[in-house]
């Protein structure tokens, strides 16, 4: 655990005003209409909860090559509340400035949703856009986008996540909390319906490949064997993406240690569920330690 200078990180930007535990990102002497001065912490505290908030971010956020904000999108409540903290506690972003956007699934009462999720999210309804439903939803279910307009802080951001990941590298315990995050965004628990409910794989989907190859070398670092990274088969919805299967009994429970889905309850109660049944149903991996073999 240290403390980061963040000052280190934005030193490409034109003017840099240091007040108290805070700096202020801002441009200068530049005709035109300019981005607003962004107002972060002068230090971050790079813990193991930094990385699952970096993992929840990298796994969710909107991504492309010149953004002019931060975007964030998720149906759990408990993620949408940590990454609300995250955001705060560690960048320094001040929760009244977020804005908010609510995805309903075919079943939402549209106009009850802002003042649904405000106060779940303990934010002002003033800071809700007006709420949509898309012609598709993938699971059908809500979700709430959190957003921050500030070209600065996508950058500073970007930067902040190449100079943690090269820390996860040579951390053991920092790279344990980027893989919790990271797996609560985009891992899956996926269940054998037809062997008593036990656990299948651990599914992990997603476009960026050199992302996978790194989550691979943390797994690798915690003695977790992987299957290999392969494209995701056509008909799955998920054209262009790249899959990494995590199979076999010893496997799971190397990932129990590492309390893998801890940021997203939901996840994590069927994958604890689904490890529990082996033995009660008898299934052989239980006695042997084989692996389940492919999908």
């Amino acid at each position: 655990m240290f403390k980061l200078d963040v000052t280190r990180l934005v030193q490409e930007f034109s003017f840099l005003e240091i007040k108290g535990k805070h700096i202020i990102v801002s441009y200068r002497n530049k005709k035109g209409r300019q981005p607003k001065p962004l107002k972060l912490n002068k230090f971050i505290l790079i813990d193991q909860k930094f990385f699952e908030g970096l993992g929840l971010y990298i796994g969710e956020c909107e991504k492309g090559p010149n953004l002019r904000r931060i975007s964030f999108t998720n149906g759990d409540l408990e993620i949408l509340i940590f990454m609300i903290y995250w955001l705060e506690f560690y960048i320094g972003v001040n929760k009244d400035s977020m804005i908010f956007s609510v995805i309903g699934s075919k079943n939402s009462k549209l106009k009850r949703l802002n003042k649904k999720w405000s106060s779940l999210l303990g934010c002002s309804i003033n800071q809700f856009n007006n709420p949509g439903i898309p012609k598709t939803n993938p699971g059908n279910i809500e979700r709430v986008r959190i957003c921050y307009h500030s070209v600065f802080l996508s950058k500073v951001i970007t930067k902040l996540s190449d100079f943690a990941l090269n820390l996860c590298k040579s951390n053991k315990s920092l790279g344990i909390g980027f893989l919790r995050g990271y797996y609560a965004a985009e891992g899956c628990p996926v269940v054998r319906r037809n062997r008593g409910g036990t656990l299948d794989r651990v599914n992990l989907c997603g476009k960026d490949f050199e992302m996978l190859k790194l989550i691979r070398c943390f797994l690798n670092a915690n003695s977790i064997k992987p299957g290999q990274l392969k494209k995701c088969e056509k008909g799955r919805n998920k054209d262009g993406q790249y899959e990494l299967n995590i199979f076999g009994y010893e496997n799971f429970i190397k990932l129990k240690k590492l309390d893998i889905f801890k940021n997203s309850k939901y996840r994590n109660k069927i994958f604890l569920e689904c490890i529990s049944r082996f033995k009660r149903v008898g299934v052989p991996e239980w006695s042997n330690g084989l692996g389940l073999g492919s999908a």
